[in-house]
């Protein structure tokens, strides 16, 4: 320092003490957001390496559990949307179709709706709940509802005269009862799955109201449409049983081949779209096809109940002569015509009238067929020409 003078190296001492004194003050004020940064100004200083900051931990919320209500009871004042879109001062329904099932009875209801746009004596009651079926009584169940619905009937509701009941596309899992939990297709979850079945078919014989039991159409998954066609099986066995009816849509929705078809003629033979993406649901169109199935089983229960007025279909009573109970003379009916009529063989033998082969040579007799017609049509033997006829050779013609 001996060649600086004493004014210069006063500068110099002044300007070196003012830039410590800035550098401090910055480390104070930004100390913190430097070291943050990994780039405090003594580990620049003397080549230190920037230390590595972890980010603040941010704390999430806790996923809160979802939690599926449980789906009412099958409240009898609950209707559909036939009844909603009645017309002021149009009179009660008369009749009611009440639809029960899951998730495809809904779709099947709204077809119904639009089948009976033309009976407005007719309302179609709303009773499918969607994510039900008889494996789950916990969450749902049926057989109990039904009972319960049936038994608290108000009066005043139009009165049910048919009952449609579509179930079982949320059925292919396992079940439990009395504790005990059964694998899918087991013989054990068979027989419990058949007898709640059964449950359901009886409800409603008890109270007299015809039951329709729809089957399962085809789906789009083969090892969903495997377990589906089980039960099906099940649903045709214990309507034998039980005397309900059970309709078969299986087919109504496959192609020429028997498999999957998302589309397909509807009511009025157009190619439209049936069944959804997932190879389950239905379409608009899809649930007026799925309607028709059901529409005539339903119509022939309905005609059969006599209007307010007319008296009941007359039952004939057994036996001629006066009955004995009734003290009146019995009723006689005409004999019910067959359908279809006994099964005749065109190329039997002739018989007489004990059964036995007629014996050659014997003149024709009731039920023998004509020998020309034998011999031209069953034995295949030429026929003599007659004079003038088409098949006569001779020229010049006669």
């Amino acid at each position: 320092m001996a060649g600086f003078s004493f004014p210069v190296r006063f500068r110099l001492a002044v300007t070196v003490c003012a830039l410590l004194l800035s550098g401090g003050a910055l480390l104070i004020a930004g100390g913190g957001a430097a070291q943050a940064q990994g780039w405090g100004i003594f580990d620049n200083l003397f080549g230190g390496h920037a230390r590595q900051v972890q980010p603040p931990t941010v704390q999430l919320p806790k996923p809160q559990r979802r939690v599926i209500p449980r789906p009412a009871p099958l409240d009898s004042g609950d209707v559909g949307s036939k009844i909603t879109a009645r017309k002021p001062g149009e009179p009660e329904p008369a009749h009611g179709v009440v639809v029960l099932g899951d998730n495809l009875a809904q779709p099947l209801a709204n077809g119904l709706d639009e089948a009976f746009s033309d009976r407005t004596d007719v309302a179609i009651l709303h009773k499918a709940r969607d994510s039900t079926g008889l494996t789950r009584e916990s969450l749902f169940d049926w057989p109990k509802a039904i009972r319960e619905f049936l038994d608290a009937k108000p009066a005043g509701a139009a009165k049910i005269d048919a009952a449609v009941i579509m179930i079982g596309i949320n059925d292919a899992r396992s079940l439990s009862e009395g504790g005990k939990s059964y694998a899918f297709d087991s013989d054990e979850w068979a027989a419990i799955y058949t007898r709640r079945v059964v449950a359901i078919s009886e409800a409603f014989a008890a109270k007299k109201i015809p039951l329709v039991w729809v089957g399962i159409p085809i789906a789009k998954d083969d090892s969903v449409a495997d377990d589906m066609a089980a039960l099906n099986d099940i649903f045709r066995d214990a309507a034998a049983k039980t005397g309900t009816v059970f309709v078969d849509t299986w087919e109504a929705f496959s192609d020429a081949d028997g498999d999957f078809s998302a589309t397909g003629p509807d009511v009025n033979g157009q190619i439209v779209r049936l069944r959804s993406n997932d190879g389950l649901r239905f379409t608009k169109a899809g649930a007026r096809k799925l309607a028709h199935f059901v529409e005539g089983d339903i119509r022939r229960i309905l005609d059969q109940i006599p209007e307010p007025g007319q008296p009941a279909a007359i039952t004939a009573l057994p036996g001629p002569g006066l009955d004995k109970e009734t003290r009146g003379p019995a009723v006689k009916t005409a004999p019910v015509k067959p359908e279809v009529g006994p099964v005749m063989v065109l190329t039997a033998p002739p018989v007489a009238g004990n059964g036995r082969l007629d014996p050659p040579g014997e003149p024709p007799v009731a039920g023998r067929s004509d020998p020309l017609i034998d011999a031209a049509l069953i034995k295949g033997e030429p026929q003599a020409s007659r004079p003038g006829r088409a098949d006569d050779p001779s020229w010049p013609p006669k």
